[in-house]
């Protein structure tokens, strides 16, 4: 019976506050198991890896979860990985004789029979048991096509082109190279989802040269080194197809769900928040959990900061979290709140954010450039805009950063140069009731 969620984030809250554990873990291994129950092993799988890293030490909990994920690996035809699991299960439990070993009573025939099957455990040997009665005649027929002729004549060549066993996942019956490539994709695809690594691998060398280079091929690389735990190179196959249009709705969410979850596991937590963010309404939600992990340490590194201001905190934020676009504005913010007071403190952060991309956006430059108006630095905060790569957007966002650029140029008496920024604004934003207005007044000046 599937436990209600309610009482299982209170068990799960009330174990965490008696054992001192990250929630977030405990969070991961009890969805584990709801997944495990409702037989959506992959994910299952997942989520256990996941909460095995807040749970090392935890030796009452780890014979429960690596006894689930070794069996959701099995099941998802990850054989070898199983193995890898039930050999850290040796390593961390002292496990010295597996047909000793405490299984779950939930999976105990399952674990038993895995065991078996990895000749982890010796099966038991069973006696036939011989009915009473008579032997049946042998029929003469039967015995005469049993017995093995003289010669055996070779394959026809109608013989040799009979089809093999058929594959799990269904395929065409003509040639890999004169079928299309829409239906290999299709193919491929449904291997790897079905965790079915080798069989994709191997078919991904078929795959003829003209489209190797194509994007879903690329795709369908990703997605295997993603599946095999090899994160690094899965984000050099992933990454430049952010901006691929072919893909429709589905593949373009697998591929950010993805993309997001290799970053977080290779620890580059910014780039996972950009792209949380980013992605649909589905994706986000597939990402919760692992979002508000991130999100806490995030906040927790913000408190280090707390009380000496320190350009090298400043530079291990940003470098940690390189590619949350948010970061700048939220610690430009946090800096204002608790240093306002030395400005020479901010003009050193504004300085480094602005040369980290990644780490800022439109709000960040507005703020920015506010407090440097206060402070009578105007020529400091036109540079700051010039140099930003929101500067040669022509978005939404950037209206309100280049109209604080001509502002800037118009107050200090620059005309051309206002003029310029109000000629960019209209190529595309015309329309605007304050470009409408800002252009009227340069005018009447030259």
């Amino acid at each position: 019976m599937k436990t209600p969620p309610v009482i299982l984030l209170f068990l799960v809250l009330a174990l965490s506050r008696l054992t001192g554990i990250d929630p977030f873990y405990l969070k991961m291994f009890e969805s584990g198991k709801e997944l495990f129950q409702q037989k959506r092993y992959a994910e299952a799988a997942e989520n256990f890896r996941v909460a095995e890293f807040g749970l090392m030490a935890e030796k009452n909990i780890l014979r429960e979860l690596y006894s689930l994920q070794a069996l959701a690996l099995f099941k998802t035809s990850r054989g070898d990985e199983a193995k890898i699991v039930l050999e850290k299960l040796r390593r961390e439990l002292a496990v010295t004789d597996f047909s000793r070993f405490e299984r779950p009573a939930s999976v105990d025939r399952d674990l038993l029979e895995l065991f078996y099957t990895l000749k982890l455990v010796e099966r038991p040997v069973e006696t036939p048991i011989k009915k009473k009665g008579k032997e049946p005649k042998p029929n003469p027929s039967i015995e005469e096509k049993k017995r093995p002729q003289p010669t055996e004549p070779k394959p026809s060549v109608a013989e040799k082109k009979q089809p093999q066993q058929s594959s799990p996942v269904p395929v065409h019956n003509s040639p890999v190279s004169e079928r299309s490539f829409d239906d290999q994709f299709a193919e491929i695809h449904l291997m790897l989802l079905n965790n079915q690594l080798r069989e994709a691998q191997e078919r991904l060398k078929t795959i003829p040269a003209r489209w190797s280079k194509d994007g879903r091929t690329i795709f369908l690389e990703g997605l295997l080194r993603f599946r095999k735990g090899n994160d690094r190179v899965a984000v050099s196959h992933l990454a430049p197809l952010l901006d691929d249009n072919r893909f429709n709705q589905t593949i373009r969410e697998e591929l950010f769900y993805n993309l997001a979850l290799a970053y977080y596991r290779l620890g580059e937590y910014g780039r996972f928040l950009r792209l949380h963010r980013l992605g649909s309404e589905k994706t986000r939600k597939q990402l919760q959990d692992v979002y508000d992990k991130v999100q806490q340490d995030r906040d927790r590194e913000f408190l280090l900061l707390d009380g000496k201001f320190s350009r090298t905190g400043c530079k291990r934020l940003c470098a940690r979290f390189a590619g949350d676009s948010l970061l700048g504005y939220d610690l430009l913010r946090f800096l204002l709140q608790n240093y306002g007071d030395r400005p020479e403190n901010i003009l050193v952060f504004i300085d480094m954010c602005a040369k980290e991309p990644e780490c800022y956006e439109d709000k960040f430059i507005l703020l920015a450039v506010s407090f440097l108006r206060n402070h009578a630095k105007e020529a400091v905060a036109a540079r700051l805009i010039e140099s930003s790569y929101i500067r040669k957007e022509k978005t939404d966002r950037s209206i309100p950063v280049l109209l604080e650029l001509e502002e800037i140029y118009f107050n200090q008496k620059d005309y051309i140069h206002s003029r310029d920024v109000i000629q960019y604004l209209q190529a595309f934003a015309r329309n605007h009731p304050e470009v409408s207005k800002r252009l009227e007044r340069i005018k009447n000046v030259l």
